[in-house]
């Protein structure tokens, strides 16, 4: 059972949410997502009404390169940190489960630490995130719930970097995945 519950955080980034279960007033909640470190992404939910949840989450994560060059190898660190808005409509609610919309966008920013000032110029790079998608939630008791959504998610990335001659090389690319599965744990209190 620990081999399945493991190789299921390894394949769907697990998110775990502090909310209230009762949505009949005003609810307040954290957000904790779950990616490849604990704690990357932390965020509040507001429930205004029984149907429609906002939220807001954001991180700061590090990462680190190593790239062969012809003058040797080189260790790049990349700083990326940003955030994301967004809502959950439920559609259908019925006995322990709910099913529900979501729709979110975002902006994620990465620089490259040491190497992030070029002639007095920082290079940064940009991922726009615009996602919307289907999920269920399953309430196991008043006070744990598991669920899980497929989404849809296109992304725009813009690249900034210095060619060998020092001009700035700007490039794009435009990502769409048509299904990211995310696994979410809630705890209510």
């Amino acid at each position: 059972m620990k081999t399945i519950l493991f190789t299921l955080l390894l394949i769907f980034p697990l998110s775990i949410t502090a909310q209230e279960k009762d949505s009949t007033f005003s609810h307040y909640g954290l957000i904790m997502d779950y990616t490849y470190s604990i704690g990357e992404v932390v965020g509040f939910k507001y429930r205004s009404t029984n149907s429609i949840a906002f939220f807001v989450k954001g991180g700061i994560s590090s990462e680190r390169y190593a790239t062969r060059r012809s003058t040797g190898t080189s260790i790049d660190k990349f700083n990326t940190f940003g955030g994301v808005i967004g809502m959950e409509y439920t559609v259908l609610s019925r006995d322990n489960i709910s099913f529900y919309t979501v729709f979110s966008g975002g902006l994620y920013v990465q620089s490259r630490g040491g190497l992030s000032i070029h002639h007095n110029r920082e290079v940064k790079n940009y991922e726009y995130n615009i996602e919307t998608g289907l999920g269920a939630e399953y309430f196991i008791s008043k006070h744990l719930s598991i669920g899980g959504s497929q989404t849809v998610s296109l992304t725009y990335i813009k690249d900034n970097d210095f060619d060998y001659y020092d001009n700035p090389i700007t490039t794009t690319q435009t990502r769409f995945l048509i299904v990211n599965a995310k696994l979410t744990l809630s705890f209510y209190f």
